[in-house]
């Protein structure tokens, strides 16, 4: 079958999920000010580092199982949970709003992850 090793980048990827998804709606109120940071947009980087992240340890619990087919269907949910997760801040109207953007970086995170051959 496959080694131990495997089933902690299953768990560490499903647990950056829901980080990313309690951190992307959180409400703006409760999120800190980085003030002169945000002119740079540094947040940008922590997309791509938390997309980039998660899209690796599912690519690598992929790559060790026997069928790593379906890493590109984990590649396009991924960037389909940032879309959505960018909608639902504007529809909860918690003091966040859709940025696209957030968008582009991560699905840059998870595009880098995906080129890249083998980790």
């Amino acid at each position: 079958m496959f080694s131990r090793k495997p089933k902690y980048y299953f768990i560490l990827a499903w647990s950056l999920v829901g980080a990313i998804i309690i951190l992307s709606l959180l409400p703006g109120n409760d999120l800190p000010t980085l003030n002169w940071w945000d002119h740079i947009q540094v947040d940008k980087i922590g997309h791509i580092l938390f997309y980039g992240a998660t899209a690796w340890c599912f690519k690598k619990y992929k790559l060790e199982q026997a069928d790593p087919s379906r890493i590109s269907f984990i590649y396009i949910a991924l960037i389909l949970m940032g879309i959505a997760l960018e909608y639902f801040q504007e529809i909860m109207q918690l003091g966040r709003q859709f940025d696209v953007f957030d968008v582009v970086a991560n699905s840059f995170g998870v595009g880098l992850v995906a080129f890249i051959k083998r980790p």
